[in-house]
């Protein structure tokens, strides 16, 4: 009797391995593109990685996992949905600043702006739902006394933040009131990242950890942004942890994560830390 060997079959790439590939080569990518930024020095073959058409796939790409993840995911596709469509919201705001700035670019606000500013209300909609999700609180009361307390500190810092003409040399009021507001949402964000962290007792777990990252690097970028002498400086220096911070946003989509049960809000480490690092 004969036997036929059968041909061996590649196993097949999981979505979760190809995202993870995915989110290697492009942390690679950019990340080449900051070294060469802040050395100032220029690879060989390395200046598509400037590309806008480059950038606008990857944030593209973001976009398209978490609403790729909404639809394989019933629990959490209201959340991958606001959080895919705020990102898809960004690249269109990306999209209209690089037709409408070329040589000078337009004066703020603009119209990207607009877009920008709703993928920050997107993507908050979509954290509060991923917490009510994942997150079983004793003790929901706290949350309200938290965004009270949030909205005190902005009212009573927001004057003071302005009346130092923050933002570009020369720029209006209304200028300057949207330049302080993406920190004052990325804050936003990154707290309630954490107070997430503080719940399970400092193991989120992949999903929060690949996300809080993500809502991290866009925080500190938006924060360069406000010190910035130029547009043309931060179009350069910034563009790659901007888009590395979407990547990883789309990235989380795909990361496991743990539910926390019972969460006790009355834990000191729990209001005391987040807090601070809002203040």
């Amino acid at each position: 009797m004969t036997w036929r060997r059968r041909p061996s079959v590649p196993p097949r790439l999981s979505a979760r391995q190809a995202v993870q590939a995915f989110a290697v080569v492009a942390a690679g990518a950019l990340s080449l593109r900051a070294a060469e930024i802040a050395l100032g020095i220029g690879m060989p073959g390395t200046a598509w990685l400037s590309s806008d058409v480059l950038h606008g796939a990857l944030e593209a790409t973001a976009a398209a996992l978490c609403l790729l993840r909404a639809r394989v995911a019933p629990r959490d596709r209201g959340a991958w949905l606001l959080v895919g469509t705020g990102l898809l919201a960004y690249g269109i705001g990306d999209g209209i600043w690089n037709l409408t700035s070329g040589d000078s670019p337009p004066s703020f606000p603009t119209i990207a702006d607009g877009f920008w500013i709703s993928f920050y209300l997107l993507v908050i909609a979509g954290t509060a739902l991923l917490v009510h999700g994942h997150v079983r609180l004793s003790q929901r009361a706290l949350w309200l006394d938290a965004a009270i307390g949030g909205a005190v500190v902005a009212a009573v810092g927001l004057p003071a933040v302005l009346a130092t003409g923050l933002g570009f040399a020369g720029s209006s009021t209304e200028a300057a009131a949207v330049n302080i507001t993406y920190p004052i949402l990325d804050l936003s964000l990154v707290a309630s990242v954490v107070a997430v962290y503080a719940l399970t007792g400092w193991r989120p777990g992949a999903m929060w950890i690949v996300y809080g990252g993500g809502m991290t690097l866009l925080a500190a970028a938006d924060i360069m942004f406000l010190t910035a002498p130029t547009v043309g400086a931060v179009e350069t220096g910034l563009r790659p942890i901007y888009t590395l911070s979407l990547v990883l946003i789309g990235v989380a989509a795909w990361q496991t994560t743990d539910d926390v049960a019972h969460g006790d809000m009355r834990s000191l480490r729990v209001m005391v830390l987040p807090s601070a690092f809002s203040l």
